[in-house]
Order: structure tokens, then C-alpha cells, then sequence
């Protein structure tokens, strides 16, 4: 029997996060045998499709959530595809979403959700404080059982980011709890708080071979 192929696990927070995060370390190491394990913590049910016109310039329209959130994910599938493998969605509703008028409605604590939002899934800045969603992704972490983890920084200014490596560093204490001996590494992103001192780099994986392929994977997203 072959032996089994080693994975990266790589949890973004919206479509295209795992491209710019990682896309370049992913194309490398998948080049090189490794299985990807490609992750999204929200529905993507917000944002906007750019469409890039003639002249140069760049238009925004919006559709409803649930037709957003199918869009992206199409997305995540089409980038996930050139690494050889399907996105596993974890479906924790984003903070925000916009109606079929384009206006833009917040989920607080208590507020109503668009009808085909789970009402037994919590919204992503809360998922990491709902035991099971951390069971669910230790469960997932365990049964992969990855080499290494990537997400985002703790330092990110970005609250659906924050919000993704609270709940994976979470669910990752919880694996190394029940045996997981695999390591976790947070990538650092250009829009940070708390300054240089807590984003420093500690490990640095050169993607210049790959820089191409990672522009390739980024360009599957027309949506953010």
C-alpha cells in the first residue's frame, strides 16, 4: 500500500484569504506531493463582484446573500481545483450581508438572519466561544491530521480574520490535547495592530517558483 500523503490544512476566513495567504506555499508543497486541505470559516454571503471595464476602470455590484455566498464559494472551488482538492466550508455567517437593494445589514446578538443562514450555526465572531464549533474543527483537525496549520495572524485588523484564529487556535490546543502533533503557523498580513513586535516573521517559505501559480489562484476570485 502507497503511503499516505502528507497534508497542509489552510483555514481562511473568506474566499481568496487562503489564496493571499498561502496560495504560493500551497502550490509549492502541493507540487511536491503534499495534500491540501483547503478550509473556509464563514459563508462568504457578503461582498461585491468587481467587473473590470474597458476603459480600466472597476465596477462593484452586489447581490443577495444567498446568491453571494453561492458565487464565492464557486470561486473557492475553482482555486481549490488547481491545488487538487475541494473547499470544506464551515458556514459561520459573516458579521454583515447586503439585500437585493444593495443596503448593508449588520448581525448583532439576537438579530434576524437571511432564511437560508443556519439559526443553529453562530456567526463567525463568536464561533471560537461555541464549544461545538471548536469541537467540530479539532474533529476535522484530528481527522486530517495535517503537518502543519495556516491561518491568519492574531494581529490582523480584520475581525472576521481575528475572529478565524481565535477558533483555530482553539481547535488546535484541543487536537494536541487528544494526541495532534502537527504545528500551526499564522501568516503575517499587511494591515496589522499592536505594531511590528507582534506580527514578526519566525518562518519564511520562498514562493518565488510558485509566485505565478499563487497570481493564477487569486485571479479565480472576482468577489470580495
Amino acid at each position: 500500500m502507497a503511503a499516505e500523503r502528507p497534508k497542509i490544512m489552510v483555514v481562511g476566513a473568506h474566499a481568496d484569504d487562503v489564496e493571499i495567504l498561502a496560495g504560493g506555499t500551497l502550490s509549492k508543497y502541493h507540487a511536491r506531493g503534499h495534500e491540501i486541505v483547503y478550509v473556509m470559516s464563514t459563508d462568504n454571503m457578503s461582498g461585491g463582484v468587481h467587473t473590470l471595464q474597458p476603459d480600466g476602470t472597476i465596477t462593484t455590484t452586489y447581490e443577495p446573500p444567498e446568491l453571494m455566498s453561492a458565487r464565492r464559494k464557486r470561486e473557492c472551488a475553482a482555486a481549490a481545483a488547481l491545488l487538487g482538492t475541494t473547499p470544506i466550508h464551515l458556514d459561520h455567517p459573516q458579521r454583515h450581508y447586503r439585500d437585493a437593494g444593495a443596503v448593508e445589514h449588520e448581525l448583532r446578538y439576537g438579530c434576524a438572519r437571511p432564511d437560508f443562514v443556519s439559526p443553529e450555526v453562530p456567526s463567525i465572531l463568536t464561533a471560537y466561544e461555541d464549544a461545538a464549533s471548536a469541537a467540530r474543527l479539532t474533529d476535522l483537525i484530528l481527522e486530517q491530521d495535517p503537518v502543519c496549520i495556516i491561518t491568519h495572524d492574531l494581529a490582523v485588523t480584520s475581525i472576521e480574520h481575528l475572529a478565524t484564529v481565535l477558533l483555530v487556535v482553539n481547535s488546535f490546543w484541543r487536537a494536541v490535547e487528544q494526541g495532534f502533533e502537527g504545528a500551526m503557523l499564522q501568516g503575517r498580513e499587511d494591515d496589522l495592530v499592536f505594531g511590528e513586535l507582534n506580527a514578526r516573521w519566525d518562518t519564511f517559505v520562498d514562493i518565488t517558483e510558485t509566485l505565478d501559480q499563487k497570481m493564477q489562484l487569486i485571479g479565480c476570485h472576482a468577489c470580495q
